[in-house]
């Protein structure tokens, strides 16, 4: 726009569709259309900037998810796609219960029925605890700037049984006392590992659903 770079924000009810040309695709410009307190709903592709609503609740778009299964099942072997495709067949078998849904082939009982299935299948396809320590594993090597395949065949092939606390970047507390240690000549050994493991590792933030029947869809 008038050789100036601009982006379209989306905002779409259920009655109500509306757009906006803003500067850029942050938070203030989300918040300029929802309201930084927003309380309902939304439905986004996962863009950090959504989760700044820390009052609303968030609900990922299905589209978005298949989407990124099915590109880790075209890349993946055979054995690394069992998981994608696992999750692939909960998502799409939810969308048909919508579906179902929606045309009234089946009652609300019946959908709520089924949906409590679905989310039982679905937690025990997200309880697989080497899938979270892998999941964790690369993601804190992108998050270091290093090869997440180097660090994985290191610690897979390594003698060293705590090598994966090298991962793991020290204290405060542990730091001040190794330049203490540094300061009087000698060196600082843990045998501890809570004392090796940041409380910001754990940088978990969960929102309760808000209630109300408000929900948006957004995309910039």
């Amino acid at each position: 726009m008038a050789a100036q770079l601009r982006w379209l924000w989306v905002a779409v009810s259920e009655q109500v569709t509306f757009c906006d040309i803003l500067p850029g695709r942050g938070f203030d410009e989300a918040a300029s259309i929802l309201g930084a307190d927003y309380k309902g709903w939304l439905t986004h592709d996962g863009w950090q900037v959504y989760y700044k609503f820390l009052k609303a609740g968030h609900q990922s778009c299905l589209n978005h998810l298949l989407d990124r299964a099915k590109k880790l099942i075209e890349s993946a072997s055979a054995r690394a796609a069992r998981f994608p495709l696992r999750v692939q067949e909960v998502f799409k078998q939810a969308l048909a219960l919508a579906e179902r849904y929606k045309n009234k082939e089946i009652s609300l009982h019946g959908l709520l029925t089924a949906t409590g299935r679905l989310e039982v299948k679905l937690d025990r396809v997200l309880n697989n605890p080497a899938q979270a320590v892998l999941t964790s594993i690369l993601q804190t090597a992108k998050q270091q700037g290093k090869k997440p395949f180097a660090v994985l065949l290191e610690l897979l092939c390594g003698r060293d049984q705590h090598k994966i606390l090298d991962l793991v970047p020290g204290t405060r507390e542990a730091t001040q006392d190794s330049s203490r240690a540094a300061k009087a000549g000698g060196r600082l050994l843990s045998s501890t590992p809570e004392s090796a493991v940041p409380r910001e590792l754990l940088a978990l933030h969960a929102t309760s659903p808000p209630v109300g029947p408000v929900s948006a869809a957004v995309q910039p």
